[in-house]
């Protein structure tokens, strides 16, 4: 994998990788339309 140079981007995969941290996220942030679609229950770090 590539390095991760901007700020941002470390943030964003340092912080999806921790699983309750994801899940808060994505509750929080996705539009309720797409959130309600998704199984957070089930969710797993797969590395790109």
């Amino acid at each position: 994998m590539a390095e991760i140079i901007n700020s941002h981007d470390k943030f964003f995969k340092e912080m999806l990788t921790q699983p309750e941290a994801a899940r808060i996220f994505l509750r929080d942030f996705l539009p309720p339309a797409v959130a309600e679609q998704l199984d957070l229950s089930h969710r797993r770090y797969v590395p790109a």
